[in-house]
């Protein structure tokens, strides 16, 4: 997962609003949006290759997902990293205490960002540029693969974005989906220094990602309004930046601020 969107306690009716681009390899296999078989409070897609996951839900009243890094690595023996999402939405210990946890052992870890939520907190954990966690105030925030207070100009159009379609009462997740396949790159003068290299920083800049073997695999817009109701709904693209699949699950969560 690689560009997230997400307004927390601040829409009138909706808890949660997540619009989320996962890029990666397409050569890296993945499952679909689904229940998982072994655990069906689980509502979220599957990497094959390690059997994590970057973005998902549970029944039981959790959110997380995750983003790499840029530019850094870990060591070989290092877990994966989608381990932190999927061992948090199988939990059930307090968010809080959750975060806490993580933050112990996310040195071990290559470089990363990780959400954590349930009805009433948000929190942020990273280990670039150094060991850091937080809890989110609420508000629009956006995350990629640096640090969230460094705003990148796609995080900039997305949060900006975000807001501008929750502007009313309706959640459109069409429009949101619109929103995440922006492929019109940053200027020059505005690109973030990664490391990468300026031709590839630029290639790497838009919202929706289109390389020759890497780019935006899938688009997630999740949804939960104040009574725990949620509607997950991801959009899957082929290599050639062409939808490729969709799936749209309605359930409802152990989740009330109402």
């Amino acid at each position: 997962m690689c560009l997230i969107a997400l307004a927390w306690q601040y829409h009138p009716t909706h808890a949660l609003v997540v619009a989320a681009n996962r890029d990666e390899f397409y050569r890296r296999p993945a499952t679909a949006a689904a229940r998982w078989p072994d655990d069906s409070r689980i509502v979220a897609g599957r990497d094959e290759e390690q059997g994590g996951t970057w973005l998902g839900i549970a029944e039981h009243g959790r959110f997380a997902a995750i983003t790499n890094a840029r530019g850094v690595g870990g060591a070989k023996d290092a877990p994966s990293r989608g381990f932190l999402v999927r061992d948090f939405l199988q939990g059930t210990d307090p968010v809080e205490d959750c975060a806490a946890n993580i933050m112990a052992e996310i040195h071990r870890y290559a470089g990363c960002n990780l959400l954590l939520a349930d009805a009433g907190q948000l929190w942020y954990i990273t280990n670039h540029p150094q060991p850091e966690r937080r809890q989110l105030a609420p508000g629009l925030h956006a995350l990629s693969n640096g640090h969230i207070d460094h705003l990148w100009p796609k995080m900039q159009k997305v949060r900006d974005g975000l807001g501008e379609r929750l502007a009313g009462n309706e959640i459109d997740h069409s429009s949101l989906f619109d929103m995440m396949t922006d492929r019109s790159p940053a200027n020059k003068q505005d690109l973030p220094n990664t490391g990468v290299g300026k031709v590839l920083e630029r290639q790497l800049s838009p919202v929706f990602i289109r390389l020759p073997v890497y780019g935006t695999r899938c688009t997630t817009v999740l949804s939960v309004d104040n009574n725990g109701q949620a509607k997950f709904s991801e959009r899957r693209f082929n290599a050639g930046g062409r939808v490729d699949g969709e799936t749209t699950i309605d359930l409802q969560l152990a989740w009330s601020t109402g």
